[in-house]
């Protein structure tokens, strides 16, 4: 399970990243769905371990 908490940091980390134009890269507003998608990608990891 590491290994998607992992992924799911990258995920964020990008989305930052992206939000304030850091390492050069092309500054974009986060949107509703990235912050949605983020917060179904946590309940679904805290689904999974409770099982």
């Amino acid at each position: 399970m590491k290994h998607i908490w992992g992924l799911m940091g990258i995920l964020v980390g990008t989305i930052i990243v992206q939000q304030f134009g850091w390492y050069q890269s092309v500054k974009k507003q986060v949107n509703v769905m990235q912050i949605i998608g983020i917060i179904s990608m946590v309940a679904d990891v805290i689904m999974m371990q409770l099982q």
